[in-house]
């Protein structure tokens, strides 16, 4: 599963986290860099304030993760995505399936504000939908902020909109 804006969950722990840095000029995107951090080793005992909330492949899975196994089936998992999006195909349908964060009433903090509402959905891009509980609809760019349930319903704070 994955939880916006870029861990990705096996058993409910994060496993691995994406961050992507873009270069944009005028409608289209010049560049991206694509960095991806994977617990393949990790071992929690010796850090247990991440035991709660993070793990290793090699613990979920019984047995020692080959690196370079794991390495190989990312590359090829990642030539075959950009291949389909250079032929106008968006892995956007099953990114939005995957994320538990869509449906949750999340807080939204940003650098100049944040916000509180229930993740409703995400744009044409990529951008998260958010339903503010005055009813508006917030588009967040997952660049800048940080999500974290909200378990205190009607604590909106709106201090701008992006």
């Amino acid at each position: 599963r994955l939880k916006l804006p870029n861990d990705v969950l096996l058993g409910g722990k994060k496993v691995a986290g994406v961050l992507v840095e873009t270069a944009i000029a005028a409608d289209s995107v010049r560049y991206a860099v694509v960095g991806i951090g994977i617990n393949v080793a990790l071992d929690t005992g010796t850090f247990p304030e991440l035991s709660s909330f993070a793990a290793s492949l090699n613990d979920l899975s019984g047995d020692e993760v080959s690196r370079e196994e794991l390495l190989r089936r990312i590359l090829q998992e990642l030539d075959t995505l950009y291949l389909a999006l250079a032929d106008g195909k968006t892995p956007l349908a099953e990114w939005r399936s995957l994320l538990d964060t869509l449906g949750q009433r999340v807080r939204v903090t940003g650098p100049a504000d944040s916000h509180t509402g229930l993740a409703e959905d995400l744009d044409e891009v990529g951008n998260l939908q958010l339903r503010l509980d005055d009813g508006r609809l917030v588009t967040v760019t997952a660049g800048d902020v940080s999500l974290a349930i909200d378990h205190e319903p009607n604590t909106t704070k709106t201090d701008g909109q992006r």
